[in-house]
């Protein structure tokens, strides 16, 4: 049995005491009187309808409480209307009485509401840390002075709720409280556990273990927190097997049991709101932001906790398509680690970054321009090349990037489904061109993004192009790893993920699947490592998608590295310029 003596009085003292010194009354039109010298417990006696709670007062030893300096607000019920107690066990009394008593000043306003601090409420946290629903309709005279707080007589007692999760563990049958209950471990309690000695063997540290329990599921939904407001949907068994049927598709892994354990987690979570009042068919938000279809006829039975609500409904949907699966973005500077070796990433602040930043690798690069200047007297045509070494402007060496492969890692949570990437890559830096000197009377031409175009006056001073690459590994399967310049377990040996677009280029594109330069189309040592993009994929659809499309086998959280393009030597590591990735899920519209 709880001890609700200790546990309610060190409530009330830490509650309270601060408010002894206030006036308990801003506002003195709401009351019956201005009788401020007796206490609430001699305001009590002096209600022979409440004979009956005094007497639980009485057997609960609680009078000291409710005659001391500490502001209380008692909500008493009339005689007649309290549950049958066991008036010789102390503490199932005082449980009862403290569901009964708020710390707070509570006062009736003129239209007959629960008000706090001026505003109303219907729920309310009482004194022995349970919340109460009270509203007018249960109330039969209110705003009772006392010195030391306010009394309400209430036309009935109060119900003890359970709160959600208390509920929960009350039901059987339901394989979503299933889930919540299998994420209960026992763990060491190490605040309390005490060191015995050492383990003459491996020299650790030997303890009187305390174990206490813990459930990771209820630290991330905590459903037995009395000052939030929850809402749980239990559905039947045949609707939550058709929801797992269709989360399947999306959630496919290599470990089977693995998988059907985290559909099911998904599915749970994804039925528990906040507060929720399913009063019509309807879309409703949950606590993931992701709208639950429900129709209000579905609904068999509810319970009304403490803390919230447990509906019983026959079923409920979810639709995936840009709801429980939807078009995610990746801010680049909120990655979860980055390495070059020289301390060159920086985050940027940028009006024009979504989120207002975006991220750069300091680095240099070269980049080799190439034209055709066409000799119409003879016909002829010469290509020009020019390989001109770019950085960032800034000229303290040592925070120029001069590793291979720099990169910044992220890692996004993907489904088993296609994916479009897009990224936005904006070289914002001065001076990223190069000036394709005129020669009177010849016409000239520039490859530019792999296209020729026409030379002229207003097209003189030729951006770079913007190279950078993304990585990325499988959600289950060996994570990137940057290994002495080289980054390893890509998804295939011979694909990455890349743009090739112009410096001065804000706007956003569609990070396509290129050929590492590779002549034997077999990966060679550094060349495979390093990632040079060759040319866009022009293949057939395989296992990993095709030019555009890449198809991500498994649910969870992949493993993302983005890192520049190495150009000619180790000196030009290729700089990276990153506002945010964003991942376009292809997911089948009826779903």
């Amino acid at each position: 049995m709880k001890n609700y003596s200790l546990c309610s009085r060190l409530c009330l003292v830490t509650l309270l005491v601060a408010m002894v010194a206030c006036n308990p009354w801003k506002d003195e039109t709401q009351l019956k009187d201005a009788r401020y010298g007796q206490t609430l417990y001699e305001t009590l006696s002096a209600q022979p309808q409440l004979s009956d709670f005094m007497k639980v007062v009485e057997a609960a030893d609680y009078g000291e409480i409710l005659k001391s300096g500490a502001l209380l607000t008692v909500f008493a019920p009339v005689n007649g209307t309290l549950p049958a107690l066991d008036m010789t066990d102390k503490d199932m009394l005082e449980g009862w009485l403290v569901n009964h008593i708020a710390g707070v000043q509570v006062v009736v306003d003129a239209q007959g509401d629960i008000t706090l601090e001026g505003k109303k409420v219907e729920r309310l946290m009482m004194a022995g840390g349970k919340c109460a629903y009270i509203t007018k309709s249960m109330i039969q005279e209110s705003n009772i002075p006392a010195a030391n707080g306010v009394l309400h007589i209430l036309k009935e007692s109060l119900p003890y709720r359970l709160n959600v999760r208390e509920y929960l563990e009350t039901l059987g049958g339901y394989e979503q409280v299933d889930c919540i209950k299998s994420y209960t471990q026992k763990v060491m309690d190490m605040e309390h556990s005490v060191q015995t000695g050492l383990d003459p063997i491996t020299g650790q540290p030997v303890y009187d273990t305390v174990w206490t329990e813990s459930n990771p599921f209820l630290e991330l939904y905590p459903l037995d927190d009395e000052k939030e407001i929850f809402s749980v949907v239990l559905i039947e068994q045949e609707a939550l097997d058709s929801l797992k049927s269709k989360y399947g598709k999306y959630m496919h892994q290599t470990d089977s049991a693995q998988q059907a354990a985290d559909i099911l987690y998904e599915v749970t979570s994804d039925l528990i709101f906040g507060e929720l009042k399913v009063n019509e068919s309807g879309r409703y938000l949950n606590i993931k932001d992701v709208l639950v279809d429900m129709q209000y006829e579905d609904i068999t039975d509810t319970y009304q906790a403490s803390n919230g609500m447990v509906y019983f409904m026959t079923a409920a949907d979810i639709k995936l398509y840009e709801n429980k699966i939807k078009t995610t973005y990746i801010e680049a500077e909120e990655y979860d680690d980055v390495y070059d070796g020289q301390n060159a990433w920086m985050v940027r602040s940028r009006s024009y970054a979504r989120g207002g930043y975006d991220l750069m690798l300091k680095a240099q690069t070269s980049f080799t321009h190439t034209w055709f200047n066409y000799y119409a007297e003879n016909d002829s045509t010469a290509t020009i090349t020019r390989t001109g070494t770019y950085n960032d402007n800034d000229q303290t060496s040592y925070l120029i990037s001069k590793t291979n492969n720099s990169y910044a890692k992220y890692s996004p949570l993907m489904y088993s489904c296609g994916y479009n990437l897009y990224w936005v890559t904006y070289n914002d830096l001065s001076g990223q061109y190069y000036t394709i000197p005129s020669v009177e009377g010849v016409t000239q031409r520039a490859l530019f993004l792999g296209d020729t175009i026409e030379i002229d006056d207003d097209f003189r001073n030729v951006p770079i192009e913007q190279e950078q690459k993304l990585m990325i590994s499988f959600p289950g399967y060996p994570a990137l790893r940057y290994n002495g310049g080289q980054i390893n377990n890509n998804f295939s040996d011979y694909a990455v993920f890349a743009t090739a677009v112009s410096a001065g280029d804000a706007t956003e594109h569609q990070i396509i699947r290129y050929r590492p330069i590779d002549t034997n189309n077999t990966k060679s040592s550094a060349t495979y490592h390093y990632f040079l993009i060759d040319k866009p994929y022009d293949g057939k659809p395989d296992a990993f998608g095709d030019k555009t499309n890449l198809i991500c086998p498994t649910y969870g959280f992949a493993s993302f590295m983005v890192a520049g393009t190495v150009r000619n030597t180790d000196k030009n590591a290729g700089m990276v310029f990153l506002d945010y990735i964003k991942l376009v899920p292809q997911v089948d519209v009826n779903d």
